[in-house]
């Protein structure tokens, strides 16, 4: 029972924090994220 309540807050949590930034940004928080994995890891990624 517990697993289920423990998953049930995290949702909860995700769910707020991507309310939030959906509220207060323009662009997804998905969208940021995966600007700033590609600008840090520069070495997965070709430009051709």
């Amino acid at each position: 029972m517990w697993d289920l309540i423990v998953d049930v807050l995290g949702a909860g949590v995700i769910s707020l924090f991507g309310w939030w930034n959906l509220k207060h940004e323009a662009r997804s928080f998905v969208e940021t994220w995966t600007e700033k994995f590609i600008e840090r890891n520069p070495q997965l990624f070709r430009a051709d």
